[in-house]
């Protein structure tokens, strides 16, 4: 099985971001995994907030 690695912001309607390419990855047969960079608080119409995480956490996990 191959697999791959997407590093991205996390998408909450997952139009976007890492839920998409997780879909992406599963339509093709590709094992999925993931680095989450950001988080968003939206909806279809407007994004309210954006967090992106600190570096050190992400290379620490």
């Amino acid at each position: 099985m191959k697999i791959c690695l997407t590093i991205a912001g996390s998408d909450s309607i997952s139009g976007a971001g890492i839920q998409q390419d997780l879909k992406v990855f599963n339509a093709l047969g590709i094992y999925g995994t993931c680095v989450i960079t950001a988080v968003t608080a939206q909806n279809t119409s407007k994004i309210y907030r954006e967090k992106f995480l600190n570096e050190n956490n992400i290379i620490k996990s």
